[in-house]
């Protein structure tokens, strides 16, 4: 009986012991396949060639709120189209090879260096599929809790960016994202993503609202309408020239 009993104590000491010892940490692929799987599995992001997704954009601390539509179509092109009072219309885009912004106030200019790295990055149709070739060496950082959901973070420095993604261990999807810049003199610049209201479009999971913050402002997108696989003219991407009606 006492046999028995010095037994039974020394399963319950093995097992408060294996459950104080920490989680083991999940592999960069782990991860990255469980995003995949979270979306809709890898069929359903393939089937998906456009799409494009509207509603309104607010500047709560300016008391300011816009249209914005974002086109996109596979396998790298993009037009951000915003809409704002008494500023006018911004244009972002990427044709696959050139990036762009035009401006009310400034006109048109051609995107860039970094800018225009981080661009082709957004730009990438089917990213969540090619995660490790838009974010080269991502490696996993640790679990964190942001906005009280608890996440693993990956890590990847593609200089002078520095990319955090944040995926809900609950969820597997990405619920935060930051991007810092270094500066010279060793400052830096940081932008936060914080994408939500998941729900699916043509099979795959897509955030209905994204939540952003620069260093000079934040700002909250919130789409109304997000419609897959129309047939858009790549002509639509191309820098406009000098003069043209948007």
């Amino acid at each position: 009986m006492f046999v028995a009993f010095l037994i039974g104590l020394l399963f319950l000491a093995s097992a408060v012991s294996a459950l104080a010892q920490p989680a083991e940490e999940p592999s960069v692929d782990n991860i990255l396949d469980r995003y995949i799987r979270a979306l809709g599995g890898k069929a359903a992001i393939r089937k998906l060639t456009s799409r494009v997704s509207k509603g309104t954009i607010t500047f709560p601390a300016q008391g300011i709120t816009g249209n914005i539509e974002v086109w996109a179509t596979f396998p790298d092109k993009l037009l951000v189209i915003t809409d704002l009072p008494a500023i006018g219309r911004l244009r972002q885009g990427y044709d696959g090879v050139v990036g762009w912004v035009e401006d009310p106030q400034t006109g048109i200019r051609q995107v860039t260096g970094v800018e225009l790295d981080d661009l082709r990055r957004s730009a990438a149709f089917d990213r969540p599929l090619h995660m490790k070739d838009v974010f080269p060496d991502l490696a996993f950082k640790d679990r964190e809790t942001v906005n009280g959901r608890d996440v693993w973070v990956l890590e990847t420095k593609l200089d002078p960016l520095t990319y955090r993604l944040y995926f809900a261990v609950d969820s597997g999807l990405i619920v935060h994202f930051e991007m810092d810049q270094a500066q010279d003199g060793g400052a830096k610049t940081t932008v936060t993503l914080d994408p939500g209201d998941y729900r699916p479009v043509a099979g795959v999971m897509v955030p209905w609202s994204i939540k952003e913050a620069g260093p000079a402002m934040g700002w909250e997108e919130k789409f109304t309408e997000i419609t897959p696989n129309v047939p858009i003219d790549e002509s639509f991407f191309a820098r406009p020239r000098a003069g043209a009606t948007p």
